[in-house]
C-alpha cells in the first residue's frame, strides 16, 4: 500500500449464529490530516433461501448488523512491556505512585491499568500468533521458551503492585480495579496459551518438549492462583461454573476495553435532499394538474360539464405523476447517497470522523470484474460456476477519519488506526433452511449401511477495500444450517 496506509481484516464465528468481521485501518506518521477508506461487502446468498428485496428488507438488514469502532491498541511486544524505562509497565507503576500520593484523581489510574491490561492482550496474542505461522516450517523451542519468560515476568510484576496498594489507606479506593485487571490478564493468559498449545497439538512429540510443557505448567499455576483469590477460571469438571465464568468474562472484556471504543451517533444521510426532490415532484404534478383545469376553464368556463370532467382525470393524473417522479428521485438519489451517517466521537465529546454507509440489492453484473473472477474461480465445482443462481445484498461504508484528533487520544499512546467491527446475525437465514436429517446409504466392507446427513448452505462473503487509488479483494465462504454457522473459510 502506498504511503505505509494498509488495511488487515478478520472474519471469526461469535456465537451459533452471528460471524464478526473485523477491519483495521491504519496509517503512518506523513502529514496529512484526514484519511479515508472504503469497504463493499457483497453478501452472495443462496435464492432457495428465499431471500430478496421482497422477503428481507434493509431494514432487517440494519436490525441484524452491530457496528462497533474502536481504536487500534499501542502495539509493544512482550519483552518491552515491562522494560524500566518508557514502557506500559513504568507508565502505570508512574501513575499509581502520584494517585497514592493524591496528586491525580482516580479516574486517570482506572485509565492507565485498563490500557495496559489492553496492551497485554494485543501483545500476547501477536506473539502467539507469530508462533502459530512459523510451526510448520521452523523450530519454535526459543519462541515458547522465550514466551514463558516474558508471560511469567509481566504477570509477576503486576502482581507486585498488589503490595504497594495494600500498603496504603488510599489503595483501598483502586483495589478493586488493580483486582478486575489482575483477573482479565489471568483469564487472556490462560485462554491464548491453551489455544496456542492445541494449535501445536500435531507437532511431531510437542508434548515430550521441555518448553511445551513449561507452558502448561504455567497454566495451570496460573489458574490455581486466579482460583486462590477467588478468581474462578473456566474448568472441564463443572459447566454451570463455566456459564459463569463467561459471563463474567463478557463483562470484564466490556470494562476493560471500553477505553478503546469510540462513541457514534447514527442520523439518516440526505434526508433534506430527499425532502427536496420530493417537493419538486409534487410542484410539477400540480403544475400539470394546474395547467389543465386554466386550459379547460379558459376554453369551456365554469361549472360545465367539460370543466368538471377534465378537473376530475386532471387530479387523478397528478397523484400517478407525483409518485412517478417520487420513484425517479428516489433511484436518483440512492446512486449517489448512502442510508445513514454516523457522526465519530472522542471520549470528550469532539468529532474526530465520520462513516457513511447503505445497503441495497445489486444486479450480478454490478460486480466488480476482479471480485466476480474471484468469485468464480473458487466455487467449488463446475456445476456451481454454471447453475449457482444467488441474491446479492451490497453493503457499503466510506469511513473519513481526522488523523491529527485521533493520534493523541490514548495521552503518551501514539494511535496509528482504528478497526471497524461488525458482527451479522444470521438467524433469518438460518430460520429459511433445511433441518430434517435426508437418510443416505453407503456399502462397507460388503455391507449395506444406512446413515443421514444435513443439508448445508453458504453464503459468499467478497469484500472490496479503497484507500487512497489502491484496491484490494477478498473473498470468504460462511457455512451454516438450521442449527447455526459451522465453519469460515478463507478462499481468497
Amino acid at each position: 500500500m502506498s504511503s505505509g496506509n494498509n488495511i488487515n481484516e478478520r472474519i471469526k464465528i461469535h456465537g451459533s449464529e452471528t460471524f464478526e468481521i473485523s477491519i483495521g485501518y491504519l496509517w503512518d506518521e506523513d502529514k496529512k490530516k484526514h484519511i479515508s477508506y472504503g469497504v463493499d461487502c457483497y453478501y452472495l446468498i443462496p435464492q432457495s433461501l428465499n431471500i430478496n428485496k421482497r422477503t428481507f428488507y434493509k431494514e432487517e438488514f440494519y436490525k441484524d448488523i452491530k457496528t462497533n469502532i474502536r481504536l487500534v491498541t499501542p502495539i509493544y511486544s512482550l519483552n518491552k512491556i515491562c522494560k524500566k524505562t518508557d514502557s506500559p509497565y513504568k507508565d502505570l507503576t508512574d501513575c499509581l505512585d502520584l494517585f497514592l500520593k493524591k496528586n491525580i484523581d482516580k479516574k486517570k489510574i482506572t485509565y492507565q491499568f485498563k490500557i495496559f491490561c489492553n496492551i497485554y492482550r494485543s501483545s500476547l496474542n501477536m506473539e502467539c500468533n507469530k508462533i502459530k505461522k512459523k510451526m510448520n516450517t521452523h523450530n519454535i523451542d526459543k519462541d515458547l521458551s522465550t514466551l514463558h519468560d516474558n508471560v511469567s515476568y509481566i504477570l509477576a510484576k503486576y502482581q507486585e503492585l498488589k503490595e504497594k496498594i495494600n500498603g496504603n489507606t488510599k489503595g483501598e479506593e483502586i483495589f478493586e480495579t488493580f483486582n478486575y485487571g489482575d483477573n482479565y490478564l489471568g483469564m487472556l493468559t490462560c485462554e491464548y496459551l491453551s489455544k496456542l498449545l492445541k494449535s501445536l497439538e500435531n507437532l511431531p512429540n510437542i508434548k515430550d518438549n521441555k518448553n511445551y510443557k513449561l507452558i502448561i505448567d504455567l497454566i495451570q499455576n496460573e489458574w490455581n492462583y486466579q482460583d486462590s483469590i477467588g478468581n474462578r477460571l473456566a474448568s472441564h469438571k463443572s459447566e454451570n461454573n463455566n456459564g459463569i465464568f463467561l459471563n463474567k468474562r463478557a463483562l470484564l472484556k466490556k470494562y476493560i476495553e471500553s477505553v478503546l471504543f469510540l462513541e457514534t451517533v447514527q442520523k439518516k444521510d440526505a434526508r433534506m435532499l430527499k425532502e427536496l426532490l420530493y417537493g419538486i415532484a409534487a410542484g410539477i404534478a400540480m403544475i400539470f394538474a394546474t395547467g389543465i383545469a386554466f386550459f379547460f376553464q379558459k376554453r369551456y368556463g365554469n361549472l360545465t360539464y367539460p370543466f368538471f370532467i377534465a378537473l376530475v382525470l386532471s387530479y387523478m393524473a397528478k397523484d400517478r405523476i407525483k409518485e412517478l417522479f417520487r420513484h425517479y428521485f428516489s433511484k436518483l438519489v440512492k446512486g449517489h447517497s448512502y442510508d445513514f451517517k454516523t457522526s465519530i466521537f472522542s471520549s470528550e465529546g469532539e468529532i474526530i470522523g465520520s462513516y457513511e454507509e447503505g445497503v441495497d440489492y445489486i444486479n450480478p453484473k454490478n460486480i466488480p470484474k476482479e471480485l466476480n473472477v474471484l468469485h468464480r474461480e473458487t466455487l467449488i465445482n463446475e456445476i456451481a460456476r454454471l447453475h449457482l443462481k444467488e441474491e446479492i445484498l451490497l453493503h457499503k461504508k466510506r469511513i473519513k477519519i481526522n488523523k491529527s484528533k485521533v493520534k493523541n487520544l490514548l495521552n503518551n499512546y501514539k494511535v496509528n488506526g482504528i478497526k471497524d467491527i461488525m458482527r451479522f446475525n444470521i438467524n433469518r437465514l438460518t430460520h429459511k433452511s433445511d433441518l430434517f436429517k435426508i437418510p443416505l446409504y453407503t456399502v462397507e466392507e460388503g455391507e449395506l449401511k444406512h446413515t443421514h446427513g444435513v443439508r448445508l448452505y453458504n453464503i459468499n462473503i467478497l469484500l472490496a477495500f479503497t484507500l487512497d487509488e489502491n484496491k484490494i479483494y477478498k473473498k470468504y465462504r460462511v457455512i451454516f444450517n438450521r442449527k447455526g454457522i459451522k465453519k469460515i473459510e478463507s478462499t481468497t
